[in-house]
C-alpha cells in the first residue's frame, strides 16, 4: 500500500518519493519539496483543483493555469498526440518514454528487494511542453 525510494537524477538532483494506494484516509496530492519553496499540486486523477507555492517565508501564491486544461481533462494527453502528429512534433507518449518509466519502476522495486542502488541504463528525452493556448477546438482543423 505504501513505497518509498530516493532517486537520482542524471541532472544531479536527488529526491524523496513517496506514493501510497488508496485507502481510508487517503489525500491525494502532488508535492515537490525544493531549496526555493514547496509546489502543491490538487489530486493528479482529477485534473483540477489550485496548484500553489509556498516559499520558505511562509507566502503562497496560487499559480494560474496556462492551457485551461482545469477540469476533467483526462484527454490531454491524446490532444497532446493529435496536435503532435498535425504539427509534425513528437508526441510525449513515447514507447522510450514508457520504457523509462517502467524501468525506474522496476528498478525500485529492484533495488527494495535486494537493498542496494540501482542504476537506470535507459534515457528518454524529456518532452516539449504543450504550446502556450492550446485548446481542443485547435485540434479540428
Amino acid at each position: 500500500m505504501h513505497a518509498a525510494a530516493t532517486l537520482d537524477f542524471e541532472s544531479g538532483v536527488i529526491a524523496s518519493l513517496q506514493v501510497a494506494k488508496e485507502s481510508f484516509g487517503y489525500a491525494p496530492r502532488f508535492e515537490i519539496y525544493g531549496t526555493e519553496g514547496i509546489l502543491y499540486a490538487p489530486d493528479p486523477n482529477m485534473f483540477g483543483g489550485p496548484i500553489r507555492i509556498q516559499q520558505p517565508n511562509g507566502a503562497t501564491t496560487e499559480m494560474p493555469y496556462s492551457h485551461g486544461f482545469t477540469e476533467n481533462s483526462r484527454g490531454i494527453g491524446i490532444a497532446d498526440m493529435a496536435y503532435a502528429i498535425q504539427s509534425g512534433r513528437p508526441h510525449r507518449a513515447s514507447g522510450e518514454l514508457a520504457r523509462h518509466v517502467i524501468d525506474i519502476t522496476l528498478g525500485i522495486f529492484e533495488s527494495a528487494r535486494t537493498e542496494r542502488h540501482i542504476p537506470i541504463t535507459t534515457r528518454a528525452e524529456r518532452p516539449a511542453p504543450l504550446p502556450l493556448g492550446l485548446k481542443y477546438n485547435q485540434l479540428d482543423a
